[in-house]
């Protein structure tokens, strides 16, 4: 198997809600994190279209926050290996990409930074 290929990953979709009268200030925030696998859509060439869905929510949450992320993946491995390949290395690729987004976003609508747990893809 040789590595696998992908486009550069572009945002679908985005639902961004920040809570009001939400304060932080050096208490523990505790937001539920959710990834939603999307179906592999074959395409040309053997390409394969593969998206996430990331939810960030919670009563402690200072925000709400739903994500779609997608790429076009290709890669060369047997027929019934693909769809687990692009589910693993796809969402591992898509959450590093979505990462950055999401805490641009925090600290764009006013919020102080704080620090979202690890995404586990």
């Amino acid at each position: 198997m040789s590595g696998i290929q992908f486009t550069t990953p572009v945002v679908d979709s985005i639902k961004f809600e920040k809570k009001t009268g939400f304060v932080i200030a050096n208490v523990e925030i505790n937001v539920e994190i959710a990834i939603k696998k999307s179906t592999l859509i074959s395409t040309e060439n053997g390409a394969y279209l593969y998206g996430i869905k990331i939810d960030i929510s919670g009563e402690q949450s200072p925000i709400n926050l739903s994500l779609l992320i997608s790429a076009t993946f290709k890669i060369e491995a047997a027929e019934d290996e693909i769809k687990k390949i692009i589910e693993d290395k796809g969402t591992k690729i898509l959450v590093s990409y979505a990462r950055p987004i999401i805490s641009d976003i925090i600290v764009r609508s006013g919020l102080a930074p704080f620090d979202l747990p690890y995404i586990e893809g």
